[in-house]
């Protein structure tokens, strides 16, 4: 990353603070503020429920990464302009309504519904030829979530199953003793 792109960055680090007009902000720059902005995101557990954890960039696991965005047939200017828009929207969205709630009383839950209505609308916006977005992201949470329930209730009976084995071995063991034991004090006592 060039000096310039690092300050620009920088700048980007703090989102709350008015982006100044006019300043130029490289796409490999906001390709970086994307990943480390999904990756603090992913740090307040707040996808933990979407996304596998493994060792990829964030923002390959988002699927938004610009190898799988060309491989899909992506051109590299409308990649550019894809980060461009999530940038702009989602930082000048937030900014607006910051400065315009920042006194009001009970913002939170006024900027929640807000918020919520923004995403109806996008939804919306989607309606002709997709599912809804959030459809599709609570399905893949619950398929996600009855793979791992399967998988640990399949661990679980294995180790029950095991368990069972185990003191059913246990068992014979001790009877086994016993039987030794009897054995050992039937010869002791023809000997004697």
């Amino acid at each position: 990353m060039s000096f310039e792109q690092r300050k620009s960055y920088e700048k980007l680090q703090n989102t709350h603070e008015p982006i100044p007009s006019g300043l130029f902000i490289g796409t490999k720059v906001i390709e970086e503020w994307l990943d480390e902005t999904l990756n603090n995101v992913d740090d307040l557990n707040i996808t933990k429920k979407i996304l596998k954890t493994d060792k990829k960039k964030i923002i390959n696991q988002y699927g938004i990464d610009r190898h799988t965005l060309s491989n899909a047939g992506i051109p590299e200017d409308v990649v550019h302009r894809i980060y461009r828009c999530l940038f702009v929207y989602s930082t000048g969205f937030h900014q607006l309504l910051t400065k315009l709630l920042g006194h009001t009383e009970g913002k939170y839950r006024i900027i929640k519904s807000i918020w919520r209505t923004f995403v109806v609308l996008l939804e919306y916006c989607w309606k002709t030829d997709y599912d809804s977005l959030l459809s599709d992201i609570e399905r893949e949470y619950k398929e996600q979530q009855e793979k791992t329930e399967h998988k640990y209730i399949s661990k679980i009976n294995i180790l029950e199953n095991d368990k069972a084995n185990l003191i059913e071995a246990i068992e014979k063991m001790e009877q086994h003793s016993k039987d030794l034991e009897r054995e050992a004090f039937n010869q002791r006592m023809n000997r004697e």
